[in-house]
């Protein structure tokens, strides 16, 4: 046969037979299942014996949130304490002041104050002004030294206003008549006397004492020169509008070389200190009565330490500035007055005399003794020991008190 050596031969298949096919599948899904159950133990084996074997996770319903407590809140922290602060460098010591060196320049010999000149040697004017009710306020007190006041004739009183700078006033007045006893007042400080007229025993005892004065009445002055007549103050009376013009009267001193020194012997016998509270006894108010109804009174003011003075019930002032007039030292002298004449003209006994008085200063106030050896002697004022007293630094009122006058202090 031709083709038997090149082909294989192909047998007829035979149909697989169903229940064959239905053991094999059996069979392989035992085999699985043995292999699997091998698988399971030998995995069971790797556990430690005391460790369990996990059970299968059992899915429990979801329980409802519990509500969380709120937190409690956190404390606050302490505050950290603040660093204590450096200590500051103690400040160096200032240096102690220098104490100021003591003044030793010239000082007014009636006031005790500083001046810019030595005027020691120069002599002073002693002015007659008018005190009577119709001439106040008068012009040009307020920048006197030392007023004195003494009563004329009756209950009237009359000024003499003693100044080292007459110029420091422009204008003053009104200037009055002289009695024998302002001379007693004018000689104790060999001042140059102004005046306008005077009585018959006055005239007399100024050419007896060949005085240094100028006369508004009887000096033949041309009206303005030296003087003049103030026209709203003559409406009260003639005798209380005469003026006096310092800076004229000055230059009228020097042309007609009347002698502006003192004398080699001359001494002023005032002492003087910044503080001057003469005892422990306190006088803030005084009260003057010379005669009948006059009085002057004064008040202290610690703050200013001067007394104010007052008089015809209100406090007396300058008309040229209405300035207040005020003292730091106050003194009333009591001496013997008397009427001489019919005139009711007085005797006021101060030159070759001594008597007792008052020293006011610093609201304080001592019993005094005074004294006057003759006319041209100076005043001179002792405590009851017998020592000089000392004046405060400032200008000084010094009343003329007849004996049966009256002196009340508080």
């Amino acid at each position: 046969m031709a083709n038997e050596g090149k082909h294989t031969a192909h047998k007829a298949k035979k149909p697989i037979d169903k229940k064959l096919l239905v053991y094999i599948i059996a069979a392989a899904v035992a085999l699985v299942a043995a292999v699997t159950a091998v698988i399971l133990l030998v995995s069971a084996g790797d556990k430690k014996p005391d460790e369990p074997a996990e059970p299968d996770p059992v899915v429990d319903p979801q329980p409802e949130p519990e509500h969380e407590p709120e937190p409690e809140p956190e404390p606050e922290p302490e505050p950290e304490p603040e660093p204590e602060p450096e200590p500051e460098p103690e400040p160096e010591p200032e240096p102690e002041p220098e104490p100021e060196p003591e003044y030793t320049g010239p000082y007014n010999p009636l006031t005790g104050m500083p001046m810019d000149t030595d005027i020691t040697s120069v002599r002073p004017y002693a002015i007659m002004i008018n005190n009577h009710r119709y001439a106040t306020p008068q012009d040009g007190i307020a920048k006197a030294d030392i007023l004195f006041e003494a009563l004329a004739e009756g209950s009237i009183t009359r000024f003499l206003a003693v100044f080292t700078d007459v110029t420091a006033a422009e204008d003053i007045g009104p200037i009055r008549s002289s009695r024998p006893y302002y001379l007693d007042m004018t000689r104790a400080y060999d001042a140059i006397y102004v005046h306008a007229g005077g009585s018959d025993d006055a005239y007399i005892a100024m050419k007896s004492a060949k005085m240094t004065r100028v006369d508004g009445v009887n000096g033949g002055y041309e009206q303005g020169q030296l003087f003049y007549r103030d026209s709203v103050r003559r409406q009260k009376g003639l005798e209380h509008s005469l003026m006096l013009m310092p800076d004229k009267l000055v230059d009228y001193v020097k042309e007609h070389d009347y002698r502006t020194e003192h004398y080699a012997d001359f001494e002023y016998n005032m002492k003087f200190a910044d503080e001057s509270a003469p005892s422990n006894s306190s006088a803030e108010s005084i009260e003057i009565t010379f005669r009948g109804t006059k009085t002057t009174s004064f008040q202290y003011d610690p703050e200013t330490k001067l007394y104010t003075a007052s008089q015809f019930g209100s406090v007396m002032t300058d008309a040229l500035d209405d300035s207040i007039v005020s003292f730091r030292n106050v003194l009333t002298l009591f001496a013997r007055v008397t009427v001489y004449d019919s005139y009711g003209r007085l005797k006021t006994e101060l030159s070759g005399k001594s008597g007792r008085g008052f020293f006011f200063s610093e609201g304080k106030f001592i019993m005094i003794n005074w004294s006057k050896a003759d006319a041209d002697a100076p005043f001179v004022f002792t405590d009851e020991s017998g020592a000089e007293i000392v004046f405060g630094r400032g200008k000084t009122y010094i009343g003329i008190v007849p004996t049966d006058g009256k002196v009340v202090y508080d």
